[in-house]
């Protein structure tokens, strides 16, 4: 499910593994799909229970919504890091999309000549 350290700092106050909620933010790539945002969260309810005690949400192109589920759901002290590291992850998304696009349109020219 990937890393739930926001920060990617080596200390105990970011650490996924020893604090009861983390927080995680990655990429997910699909074959025939744009790249989403997935949201994982550790659930300190099901701690002895490893296949429930990671929760996932996948993100389409909505910004708002990352932010707000982060805000409802993410300790205060981290929320702002959070949120960057969820600005960061659309920011390249939109530039995969962008170079995806500008393939297929070069592509497209090709075909026609």
């Amino acid at each position: 499910p990937g890393s739930h350290n926001i920060s990617g700092r080596n200390s105990f106050k970011f650490s996924g593994l020893a604090q009861k909620e983390s927080l995680g933010l990655n990429l997910k790539e699909a074959k025939k799909r744009a790249a989403r945002v997935v949201l994982t969260k550790k659930n300190s309810k099901y701690s002895q229970n490893p296949s429930k005690a990671v929760s996932a949400k996948s993100f389409g192109l909505d910004f708002k919504k990352v932010a707000s589920t982060i805000a409802g759901e993410y300790r205060k002290d981290l929320q702002g890091l959070a949120v960057a590291r969820a600005a960061k992850l659309y920011k390249s998304v939109a530039a995969i999309r962008a170079s995806q696009a500008a393939a297929k349109k070069a592509r497209a020219a090709a075909e026609k000549k």
